[in-house]
C-alpha cells in the first residue's frame, strides 16, 4: 500500500460504508496497491467523468450519446458486427 500523501488544501472526509462496500474498497486497495483514500478519489473522478462527460466513452455512440468521431456507424443496433469489425468505435 502506498503511503498517505496529503496535498495542500486537502480536507479529511468521513464516510460510512456497509460491510460489502467496505470489503470492495479493501479488495480494490489491496489489489491495486493503493490506499483506500486513493481508491475513493479515483472512483469519484471516474464517476464524475461518466456522469458529466458520457460522450467521451469510446462506445458511447452506440447509445447515441457519443460525440461525432468523423465516422458514420450507420444504425449500430442493426449493423453492430460491421461497425465494430471496421473499428469505427476506436477513439480518434
Amino acid at each position: 500500500m502506498t503511503p498517505a500523501r496529503r496535498s495542500p488544501g486537502s480536507v479529511p472526509v468521513q464516510v460510512y460504508l456497509a460491510g460489502e462496500d467496505l470489503r470492495r474498497l479493501e479488495q480494490l486497495a489491496d489489489g491495486l496497491g493503493l490506499s483506500k483514500a486513493e481508491v475513493v478519489r479515483r472512483g469519484l473522478r471516474a464517476l464524475e467523468a461518466q456522469v458529466r462527460r458520457p460522450g467521451e466513452h469510446p462506445l458511447a455512440w452506440l447509445a447515441g450519446i457519443g460525440r461525432d468521431r468523423g465516422t458514420d456507424p450507420g444504425d449500430p443496433a442493426v449493423e453492430h458486427d460491421r461497425v465494430l469489425g471496421e473499428g469505427a468505435w476506436k477513439s480518434s
